[in-house]
């Protein structure tokens, strides 16, 4: 499996795009996420108790580490491996997380590796969790939930994210239905149509490899700007690769919403607003 072409020349070109205007995550959802796994975990380094090694932490196709740091800062997990195929995605990812890690905190430590779904540089049932953000529909396949079944341990965890920005809220629904659907280039993998479960499904009729999946849904609000909500539709792959006509088009269509439209016509540039968005969890085990 090669990186996805859409995905590979638009995040290229976006990484520092997306590092800026992309969402963060609850924090709710870390809370969550620690209740879940066993609370004797050697995951956390706020946990002291004496215990047996639950594996590394891996943030697979980290991105610029959005995922990454809340894993050590928010879910306060000891040693994580973040796995990104693209160069420049890769690099923003090192420089975030290079000063993260606090000398307080003995032994913990957070790696950047060059990576793939399907070839995961680490050894076999060396992870105790696994975390997908934002990007399992680009490699949702058997291969690559067999590699991620490969370096997982027994009762590892897989950990699937995606924020969604809300489609009914005033202006962002005029900003999606141009996002999502006139600028789609009917090519990139998208989250919203849930074919990337297919894979599971696939999975399943070779034999048990994983749980079944459960699902919790999470609502959080990020503050923005009308500069920055610009460039959040910027830092989407297929937008980034567009031709530079069509997105100097899209451009003068997305800042005619933001100046135009009556949820955002009377803020300045550089005002915060609210948008809203979803974040869905979905999780399962390795059997």
């Amino acid at each position: 499996m090669s990186v996805h072409q859409v995905a590979a020349e638009g995040f290229g070109k976006a990484a520092g795009i997306y590092e800026k205007a992309r969402p963060s995550y609850p924090l709710e959802i870390f809370e969550f996420i620690r209740k879940e796994l066993p609370l004797s975990s050697s995951l956390f380094y706020d946990n002291d108790a004496p215990k047996e090694s639950s594996g590394l932490v891996v943030d697979l196709a980290a991105g610029t580490g959005k995922m990454t740091r809340m894993l050590y800062s928010n879910a306060k997990f000891k040693n994580i491996v973040a796995v990104e195929p693209v160069l420049e995605m890769r690099e923003v990812c090192k420089k975030v997380t290079s000063e993260l890690i606090v000398k307080d905190h003995f032994g913990c430590r957070i790696e950047v590796l060059e990576g793939m779904a399907d070839k995961i540089p680490l050894e076999s049932n060396s992870v105790g969790v696994l975390f997908v953000a934002q990007a399992f529909h680009w490699f949702a396949t058997t291969s690559a939930l067999k590699e991620i079944a490969r370096v997982l341990k027994p009762n590892g965890f897989l950990f699937l994210v995606w924020n969604s920005m809300d489609p009914t809220q005033p202006g962002f629904k005029e900003f999606l239905q141009l996002i999502n659907v006139e600028y789609y280039d009917g090519v990139a993998p998208q989250y919203r149509t849930e074919k990337w479960k297919e894979a599971f499904e696939q999975l399943k009729l070779e034999g048990p490899v994983f749980s079944a999946l459960s699902h919790k849904g999470f609502q959080h609000t990020e503050k923005t700007n009308k500069e920055l909500s610009v460039d959040r539709g910027f830092s989407i792959s297929y937008i980034s690769a567009l031709p530079a006509d069509r997105k100097q088009e899209l451009l003068k269509k997305l800042k005619d919403i933001f100046d135009n439209h009556p949820a955002f016509k009377d803020k300045q540039d550089k005002e915060e607003f609210d948008v809203p968005y979803n974040t869905d969890v979905f999780w399962c085990q390795k059997l």
